[in-house]
């Protein structure tokens, strides 16, 4: 049985429960060191808001850190939502979609926050701004041979980061070679993905695990309005365009871009825990002193966790530190690549 026929079996059992499905997928085991050498495939929990109306742009390019005049069917632009001194709300990746909707797809934890802050700015603008999280699901697609499995569905796969490709099934995104964002409508037969056999259906930790490798730290509920776009990283990551015009938080984000000021910025790091850090985690020093937060973290094994966190740039000494309530914790700093 291929994950998508137990996937529309459950669906149907749970009379459509999406949370008590991913509560199912989550008792599954998952082995990140086998899962790389094989087509894996897990779902990930997104929000999605849609915009529409005729001033749908002329609002999003005030309010967003990227170009939304440059958004195309063939590619996701991937920016932030900030507020006026600069912390950022929410991140976000943008689709357009061909009845000329944008949706902007976020961590389902922070969409009641986004839209309630896009709403403050939205009462001069012919615009309309909806929770559509409820109309799709999205799924995290990778492997070393991934490519030729994404073609039963779709004919042209996207190679280069953030390329994009979409039919009357959802759309595919690609993160980076070998890795995929794949949304599909809820309403769809799901024997339309039988195809897409011989996945191995792994635990939703994976697909953090895998972003939190690239070195996006995706704004949660609990990071909102923390850390201006730098201390991210978003400026490496292509989630910023210094030479649009105004948007909110730009003032501070332009200034801190052009003084080169950032003294704190996300970095990887790896320990032993017992237990996750949850994003905003406090992280503090031998001599307890605070040293920064975590913004994501996942599990690489029973005991070790892997974990982006903003703390200061020069920091050197990482160990025994206190992470989650425990104590004496030996940190190693892992490389980012952007």
């Amino acid at each position: 049985m291929t994950f998508f026929e137990l996937y529309s079996r459950q669906i149907s059992y749970r009379d459509n429960c999406y949370h008590e499905l991913m509560l199912t997928l989550k008792k599954l085991p998952a082995n990140f060191n086998l899962a790389l050498t094989k087509q894996i495939i897990c779902s990930n929990q997104r929000g999605y808001i849609a915009l529409s109306g005729a001033e749908t742009l002329k609002f999003l390019q005030g309010q967003v850190t990227c170009d939304i005049s440059q958004i195309n069917h063939h590619s996701v632009l991937k920016g932030a939502h900030c507020s006026p001194s600069g912390g950022v709300i929410f991140t976000f990746n943008a689709h357009s979609l061909l009845n000329g909707d944008i949706i902007l797809e976020i961590n389902a934890s922070i969409i009641d926050i986004a839209i309630g802050s896009l709403q403050k700015y939205s009462k001069f603008f012919k615009v309309d701004i909806d929770d559509v999280s409820d109309k799709f699901y999205n799924f995290l697609i990778a492997g070393p041979e991934i490519e030729s499995v994404l073609r039963t569905l779709f004919n042209l796969v996207p190679t280069m980061k953030c390329g994009r490709v979409g039919n009357d099934i959802g759309w595919l995104s690609c993160i980076e070679k070998g890795q995929y964002a794949f949304t599909c409508y809820r309403d769809l037969d799901f024997s339309k993905l039988y195809s897409l056999n011989g996945l191995t259906y792994v635990d939703e930790n994976f697909a953090d695990l895998l972003t939190l490798r690239t070195g996006f730290s995706e704004v949660t509920k609990e990071t909102s309005d923390r850390f201006i776009p730098q201390m991210l990283n978003l400026d490496s990551q292509g989630f910023i365009n210094f030479k649009k015009g105004c948007y909110t938080g730009q003032e501070v984000i332009a200034r801190t871009h052009y003084r080169g000021s950032v003294k704190r910025r996300t970095r990887a790091l790896r320990c032993s825990l017992r237990s996750l850090p949850e994003p905003g985690c406090k992280i503090f020093s031998s001599s307890n002193k605070l040293l920064g937060q975590v913004t994501a973290a996942a599990w690489i094994n029973k005991n070790e966790v892997e974990m982006l966190a903003v703390i200061p740039e020069k920091q050197e000494e990482l160990s025994n530190l206190q992470i989650a309530g425990e104590t004496l914790i030996q940190a190693y700093g892992i490389p980012i690549e952007y």
